[in-house]
């Protein structure tokens, strides 16, 4: 039967296996519920992540992955009291602020969504993802020199990645800080040669 599974699948059934042979072990339902969710198999993510959490209700992974699971189903109130559960468990569990906000984002919000994602930066400097989406809603606020500040903060953290010159170069260049933003693309397509979007940036910077 596995042998005709894609790994999402046979990871799902192995989880769904372990269960039934140790169901009262709360992290087993959270793989299991992972694996659903892995999936969009939303319903039996709920059921899972809901079982593991009978058993064991401070497991904050479990709120964090019931809260993503929610907001698919667009349940967005009870979504956010799951993250809020996580965060409240586990305070400096940088990617539970950063669902919390995106969540509220897909709704949106603009502030809140912020607040989340500096919360996240604040106690995880190195979470990358955080940092990129706290420039993105700054940026579209058209809070450039913050956006910028945020973004430089990326590169220092991830200077191999050719995207974080990219986002940097873009601001900059709404700052009109031309030779900073030429030098940054100019990263970005020394990294990545083939970036049609540094391209056509650097065309216009020059």
């Amino acid at each position: 039967m596995l042998e005709s599974m894609g790994p999402l699948e046979e990871s799902a059934v192995e989880w769904e296996a372990v269960v039934k042979a140790i169901p009262r072990d709360p992290h087993s339902w959270y793989q299991l519920g992972a694996a659903r969710n892995r999936l969009s198999d939303w319903e039996a993510a709920e059921n899972a992540m809901r079982r593991a959490l009978a058993l064991r209700e401070q497991h904050p992974k479990a709120w964090n992955s019931l809260g993503i699971t929610l907001s698919r189903q667009k349940r967005f109130a009870e979504s956010y009291e799951a993250f809020r559960r996580a965060t409240e468990q586990s305070p400096k569990m940088a990617e539970a602020w950063r669902n919390w906000g995106l969540v509220l984002q897909s709704e949106g919000k603009t502030e809140v969504p912020q607040s989340r994602f500096e919360q996240a930066v604040n106690v995880d400097p190195a979470h990358v993802p955080s940092w990129v989406d706290l420039g993105r809603i700054l940026t579209k606020a058209k809070a450039f020199a913050a956006a910028a500040e945020v973004y430089e903060n990326g590169v220092a953290l991830v200077p191999e990645d050719p995207g974080a010159h990219l986002n940097l170069a873009l601001v900059l260049a709404k700052l009109e800080k031309r030779a900073e933003a030429v030098r940054s693309v100019q990263k970005c397509l020394q990294l990545d040669p083939a970036n049609t979007i540094a391209r056509l940036l650097l065309e216009q910077l020059q």
